[in-house]
């Protein structure tokens, strides 16, 4: 499960829940006093000169008393298997911070950190049975060396059994919107949810944007599996600007493959080439990326 060194302070969890707070200002004050303990005891004449607007200034300056009302939502989550991962912790993936708009709180049930590189999979609009036979291939050599991610509108057990399910909602709702197959992997603690929204937050195009982008930078490599979505391609572009290796794998050598991406050929030319980008050797044993993640 989620380790000790990842579950947050409740001050951290309320500095990053503060309405009017963004990843600019919160890198700026986070640079200025160094931790967010260090934040709530601030002046609000300190705050005030670093451009803090003055309501959000009057909400820090109220911090003392509001912590102790999240500590206590932090406990019930806790005992429904939900941490929070808030940026102003010192267990807030460093990944995820190279990202333009970082979401200020990660939300993770299930085991974490994982413990393998992580693919992830776009699936492709119409699957092609000759893409998915090359890919079933690549995937069944990998299993057991690889996580596989998915976000959850596109989540096939057919393509892969995911290690990490992004989901656009909050985590409190994943029960009943996730597909049951879906939801016993969980239930197992074979798959770890992730969300950007609060736990009870319904899913919105914002929701779905920020936790694609959270996978993006959460991996060590992305597979394509053409043809690719038109939501698929805003993806790809994050992931270039992350440099986050893209591979696409086609139904044909002649199929065109986006920009700045490797075709991935089928068969063991294929494992050898994403298991490179992944740093796992396929004797057994793997050299871990995951570290990248704190």
């Amino acid at each position: 499960m989620v380790s000790a060194a990842s579950s947050p302070d409740p001050t951290a969890l309320w500095l990053c829940q503060l309405p009017g707070m963004n990843a600019k200002l919160l890198k700026l004050l986070l640079a200025s006093f160094e931790s967010a303990d260090a934040v709530m005891r601030a002046s609000s004449g300190s705050l005030r000169a670093l451009g803090v607007a003055p309501r959000l200034v009057a909400q820090i300056v109220a911090g003392p008393r509001q912590v102790a009302q999240v500590a206590a939502g932090l406990k019930g989550l806790q005992r429904l298997g939900i941490v929070p991962l808030p940026f102003a912790a010192p267990g807030y993936p460093e990944r995820l911070q190279a990202l333009p708009e970082p979401p200020l709180v990660v939300y993770v049930q299930g085991p974490w950190p994982l413990e393998q590189p992580l693919t992830l999979v776009l699936p492709p609009v119409e699957p092609e049975p000759k893409v998915i036979e090359q890919w079933t291939a690549i995937r069944s050599a990998l299993d057991g060396r690889v996580g596989f991610g998915l976000l959850a509108n596109s989540a096939s057990s057919d393509l892969v059994t995911p290690a990490l399910l992004g989901v656009p909602h909050g985590l409190m709702l994943a029960r009943q919107r996730l597909p049951s197959d879906l939801w016993k992997l969980v239930t197992a603690k074979r798959c770890t949810l992730i969300s950007a929204s609060a736990p009870t937050a319904q899913p919105d195009p914002a929701s779905a944007q920020a936790i694609s982008q959270t996978l993006i930078a959460l991996s060590d490599a992305i597979v394509a599996l053409l043809s690719v979505p038109d939501e698929h391609k805003d993806l790809l572009a994050t992931a270039r600007s992350v440099s986050v290796p893209i591979f696409a794998l086609a139904p044909t050598p002649k199929t065109p493959v986006p920009t700045h991406t490797r075709r991935l050929r089928a068969g063991k030319s294929g494992v050898r080439m994403l298991s490179a980008a992944l740093g796992v050797h396929r004797d057994g044993t793997s050299a871990v990326q995951q570290e990248r993640l704190f």
